[in-house]
């Protein structure tokens, strides 16, 4: 294994997808791969502080940052356009729907079985619009609104002539209608955002894939803001209409504390992450080191937890958890034992022995071993 300080070069080009989930239960409320046009980008202030002769800049002190979204695709969906006004998203609408009834007398009745009549929304009445089949004119009456009844579908006020036909046009609820109600107080919803961009190199791919895409960037934004600006509707006759995803980060407080310390923690929360996966799984991992420091020590009857390193592209990589095996030396001392996750417990004899960590990635298989020893408590 030898550590690098160089690399081939990667190229960005395409977004393959994009979605967005609902933190409280992770549902994908959108998803789209006909993005034209996929930019993230960040800001920050730089405060200038000056000081000594001359008031020179001794620091630039960071504030205000900030990451955004702004996402075009081709396609359209509602859940989209909602999320950006906060607006409230459900099924069952009034639609207007149109039918033929040949008049049997001087007054108009429809058949209600296929949908009681109900008021459009935005209105309080129930109204009909009616037109005679054959006339010159489209609407025969005008425009004239007639009240209709929702239980027998009889309508008011409309002198129909025995025999002709007509066509009734009307209001009923649709099940299956999506409807999206926006508030005059826009407050844009807040998602789960994650896009997949494609990587390639210049000199081709490795033993997974022989073309020059290597590998996908993963931005996950864990807390979008959407915007509120792109929720409306272009009805161009030449242009069609797109759905946006723009909005800003918020900073993300996680659910759960990571193994690592830091001195300085709690001082900020992510806004994003980046995250590069090559194509080929078994590509840039090189071995594993059972123990930086290359020995164990535990207390009798004490416990151990291990913390394999991986070597990848180079670089010792300590976070990765899973994927593991653990076996000690036969003739380790006396109840000392581990665990399938790493955790060394001794027994009451002291004594040597050595620990095999063993890691497995599809057909690779690395493994290091380490010397434990089991000592007394120090007095």
């Amino acid at each position: 294994m030898a550590i690098r300080f160089t690399s081939g070069n990667l190229f960005l080009k395409g977004t393959a997808t994009a979605y967005l989930q609902d933190p409280s239960t992770n549902d994908i409320v959108y998803a789209s791969n006909n993005f034209q046009t996929a930019n993230v980008q960040t800001s920050l202030t730089q405060g200038e502080i000056r000081g000594g002769i001359g008031n020179p800049i001794v620091a630039m002190l960071p504030s205000d940052s900030g990451l955004s979204v702004n996402f075009v695709s081709a396609d359209f969906s509602l859940f989209a356009k909602a999320g950006q006004t906060g607006a409230a998203m459900s099924y069952g609408a009034p639609v207007m729907v149109c039918q033929t009834v040949t008049a049997s007398g001087e007054t108009l009745s429809i058949d209600v079985s296929g949908g009681a009549p109900v008021a459009a929304i935005g209105a309080s009445d129930v109204v009909a619009f009616v037109q005679e089949v054959g006339a010159a004119s489209p609407v025969e009456t005008g425009g004239t609104a007639y009240a209709i009844d929702p239980t027998s579908g009889a309508i008011t006020g409309f002198a129909a002539t025995s025999g002709k036909q007509y066509k009734v046009w009307y209001h009923i609820m649709r099940a299956n209608a999506q409807i999206a109600t926006m508030s005059s107080l826009f407050d844009p919803h807040i998602y789960r955002f994650t896009a997949v961009m494609a990587v390639y190199d210049s000199n081709g791919g490795g033993a997974g894939n022989q073309g020059t895409h290597v590998g996908n960037l993963i931005i996950v934004v864990p807390r979008l803001k959407l915007g509120g600006d792109m929720g409306g509707v272009t009805g161009d006759q030449t242009t069609n209409d797109t759905t946006s995803i723009t909005g800003q980060a918020l900073a993300y407080n996680p659910t759960t504390i990571d193994g690592e310390c830091d001195d300085c923690g709690g001082s900020s929360n992510p806004f994003a992450y980046y995250i590069y996966v090559p194509c080929d799984t078994t590509s840039g991992i090189e071995g594993v080191v059972a123990q930086l420091g290359g020995l164990i020590e535990v207390e009798t009857s004490g416990t151990y937890q291990v913390r394999p390193t991986l070597v990848v592209n180079g670089e010792l990589v300590k976070n990765v958890t899973s994927g593991f095996t653990y076996e000690l030396a036969s003739g380790a001392p006396t109840g000392t034992t581990v665990s399938a996750n790493g955790l060394i417990t001794a027994g009451s004899s002291a004594g040597d022995t050595e620990l095999t960590v063993t890691y497995t990635n599809g057909s690779q298989t690395f493994s290091d071993t380490v010397n434990v020893s089991v000592v007394e408590p120090t007095p």
